[in-house]
């Protein structure tokens, strides 16, 4: 409820009473507390934040430790629970946890991968979103705003930490991405491939048939899609021309319950899209939905000569 800061600091007030009760000689008082320090520092320790081991805390923070095991409790109840306040403590102003993974093939030397930082990826995109609506309310036209958010999301957008893990990217495939607003055409049979980046030049203004691959899923169903790893997809059709999406965003946008495209952010990498990122994009692609109307983007449509667009009815 209160998310893992939030549970090292009730850890820290409940172990603190459990202190003052084995001092005062209240053992079944200060067992309660004890056995619920336990179990949020279990979870703690399990996801990180403190560090595996046994023995008094240092309170460096760079070499955390919890002590733990019957026998200790046993011996030095008050003791201990302090060592856990100071442990909890300096884990909550170190930060997120670091996620240590061995390496293959040795037991003994560890590479450690940071953690995203979540909460700065929120900051973030608070930051690009306010930026993000200066910038496009000054844009001359429906497309030239969208592409105010479709040139940057895919820098805002993913997980940069599975670009370097072994097998979530292709081989002989470059850790990209790209992005595009799939509008649908006045006629409702296509997506228009609108403000893409990253795209072929040739798909610019491809006309896709709405019903063709993942977009005309969400086309029909206007639900969000997040598709962490495309290979297990069968159903996964190649509409970007320029790599293979190993992770994919498709997010519908609506205006007055009308369906108006699909906003897509593609990524090579597998896996480099989660949860956290669909909520941001839901988000912006609600935000795209208004400068398109707000610029006219409908009538602009009715403005193309189609019959000289390209047309793609197939995946790749």
């Amino acid at each position: 409820m209160f998310g893992v800061g939030g549970e090292i600091e009730a850890a820290i007030f409940i172990v603190v009473p459990a202190a003052r009760f084995a001092e005062n000689g209240s053992s079944l008082l200060a067992g309660l507390f004890v056995d619920a320090a336990r179990q949020l520092t279990a979870r703690l320790r399990g996801e990180g934040w403190i560090a595996e081991g046994r023995g008094a805390a240092s309170g460096s923070t760079r070499d955390l430790h919890v002590a733990d095991g019957r026998e200790f409790w046993q011996r030095d109840t008050a003791g201990g629970v302090r060592d856990i306040a100071c442990c909890l403590h300096h884990a909550l102003r170190r930060g997120p946890p670091r996620r240590v993974s061995a390496q293959a093939g040795d037991g003994v030397n560890r590479k450690v991968r940071a953690m995203r930082d979540l909460n700065a990826f929120r900051e973030n995109a608070l930051f690009a979103l306010e930026r993000l609506a200066g910038d496009a309310a000054l844009e001359a036209g429906p497309e030239p705003a969208l592409w105010a958010v479709t040139r940057m999301l895919p820098s805002l957008l993913g997980d940069p930490a599975p670009a370097r893990s072994a097998g979530e990217l292709p081989r002989q495939a470059d850790p990209t991405s790209a992005c595009a607003a799939f509008m649908v055409t006045p006629d409702r049979k296509h997506h228009l491939i609108t403000a893409p980046v990253n795209f072929a030049p040739e798909q610019y203004h491809e006309k896709v048939a709405i019903a063709l691959g993942h977009p005309g899923h969400v086309a029909e169903t206007r639900r969000a899609l997040l598709l962490r790893d495309t290979s297990h997809y069968q159903s996964f059709v190649k509409i970007l021309q320029t790599f293979r999406a190993g992770s994919a965003l498709q997010v519908p946008m609506l205006w007055k319950n009308e369906y108006l495209g699909v906003l897509i952010c593609a990524n090579a990498v597998r896996n480099a899209f989660s949860e956290v990122d669909l909520r941001v994009m839901q988000a912006f692609a609600g935000f795209a939905a208004s400068l398109w109307i707000a610029h006219g983007g409908p009538a602009w449509l009715e403005t193309l000569d189609y019959d000289k667009l390209p047309e793609r009815t197939k995946g790749s």
